[in-house]
């Protein structure tokens, strides 16, 4: 007998040396004549690269393309530790979660009607921890000892000891007077984080240092270390910061910025509002002061907002 192409059959079988003994649609693969099938395409998302803040839960998908236009039978999704999942029906997808910074990697293999079998490139994301931020228990007239003396504090076992910030570094978020040298500002001194700052509660307040110093911010900073809110219409509810919304420092000549923040005697310092989360959450908006408050802390005294670097 003979096959289709007119060519001999094998020990009765419709055998085959090259395609082109076999039908259309099929390849001459082992001697026999099997159904032409291209392996599907798999491609994933989050793209390879993508940087998360913690914690994180996001979605992996996978797309799937064929090129015979053949039915995908399975995903099976190679997640992180060895883990597998599988999905039948598109979008084909699986669930991610982690509260633990590091590097985490995914493929996937998609399988058609036909068995053939496509491996997905492995895309890696980055998940890193968060940069907390916070507002101190304490409150002080204008002298807090400079920049130093204001680090010093936020960093204090009486503002961070016994919380979950412990051994944690933070700068607190003041500038010296605009005319000074050398100039000391968020700006200039501060870690510029790619992750997201939050409060002790979770509680987003920027997505990262170009988000913080845009404006306005996703919530304002009322939560000291300790998890306590700053009540609302609170006496000390004033930051001293001496800082716009950029992270600069103040630039109004009027204002003594409390001689760097080294005096409580006569003077003028521009402070933050911790019951803001519009630009006046840090104080004056380059030469617009709002508010002001006076170095002896006469009215009120100011606390310090503390940045984890």
């Amino acid at each position: 007998s003979t096959n289709t192409n007119g060519h001999k059959c094998i020990s009765g079988t419709c055998g085959c040396s090259l395609t082109s003994d076999c039908p259309t649609g099929k390849n001459c693969t082992g001697g026999t004549c099997v159904i032409s099938n291209s392996p599907p395409i798999v491609t994933l998302s989050p793209a390879n690269g993508t940087t998360f803040t913690a914690p994180v839960n996001t979605t992996v998908t996978a797309t799937v393309t064929d090129s015979d236009g053949d039915t995908i039978s399975q995903v099976i999704f190679y997640k992180p530790g060895g883990a597998t999942d599988s999905d039948i029906i598109a979008p084909y997808q699986t669930g991610f979660q982690t509260s633990t910074a590091g590097s985490y990697c995914f493929y996937a293999v998609a399988t058609d009607e036909h068995g053939a079998t496509g491996t997905s490139p492995t895309n890696c994301i980055t998940v890193i921890a968060p940069k907390y931020v916070f507002v101190t228990t304490g409150y002080w007239d204008g002298n807090v000892g400079g920049i130093t003396g204001a680090d010093q504090k936020c960093n204090s076992t009486s503002e961070i000891g016994g919380t979950i910030l412990a051994g944690k570094t933070f700068k607190a978020w003041v500038s010296n007077q605009f005319n000074e040298t050398p100039k000391h500002s968020p700006a200039l001194d501060f870690t510029h984080s790619a992750a997201a700052y939050k409060l002790v509660d979770g509680t987003l307040v920027a997505n990262n240092w170009t988000d913080l110093v845009k404006g306005n911010i996703a919530h304002k900073i009322n939560i000291t270390a300790k998890n306590v809110q700053v009540p609302t219409g609170d006496q000390h509810q004033y930051v001293w910061t001496n800082t716009d919304y950029t992270g600069n420092g103040n630039t109004d000549s009027s204002d003594t910025s409390c001689w760097d923040l080294t005096s409580a005697g006569t003077g003028w310092a521009s402070v933050g509002d911790s019951d803001s989360a519009g630009y006046t959450w840090t104080g004056n908006l380059h030469n617009q002061v709002s508010p002001q408050e006076d170095c002896v802390g006469t009215w009120y005294k100011a606390r310090l907002y503390c940045f984890e670097q």
